[in-house]
């Protein structure tokens, strides 16, 4: 039995994360949590990205390590450390990262799970407040 409809080719425009920031976020915004799940090419997301413009408390990459040691020697985990993240949890194949530069924010651990309800098919920028 056949679901749905045939698959249709098509273009779709792209634009760069920075681009996406320029065009929709204000510059004095502060993302809180952001996932990327770009079908292999997090780490690209992340290497495009201004620290300095967007620097989220959380955020969720994918990355398909077999095994933890491989992971803690990936290239998007590396990337983060250098970064300034530290890994907090890893749920195949979501990594879960925190700046370690802004520990001691005080943010609602309640912000991150509405945030995370939202799913991790897409790139999501959620802004949470100080003590929700």
């Amino acid at each position: 039995k056949e679901l749905g409809t045939k698959p249709t080719e098509g273009t779709v425009k792209c634009i760069k994360f920075s681009g996406l920031l320029d065009k929709y976020f204000p510059e004095n915004m502060k993302i809180d949590f952001m996932t990327i799940d770009v079908e292999g090419l997090d780490l690209n997301v992340l290497k495009s990205n201004n620290r300095d413009r967007c620097r989220p408390e959380v955020i969720v990459a994918e990355d398909y390590a077999k095994d933890i040691k491989n992971l803690v020697e990936s290239s998007l985990f590396q990337y983060m450390q250098q970064a300034g993240y530290e890994c907090i949890a890893w749920l195949k194949p979501s990594i879960i990262f925190r700046d370690i530069s802004d520990v001691a924010g005080g943010y609602s651990r309640l912000c991150y799970l509405k945030a995370w309800a939202r799913g991790l098919s897409h790139l999501h920028l959620v802004s949470c407040r100080k003590n929700i």
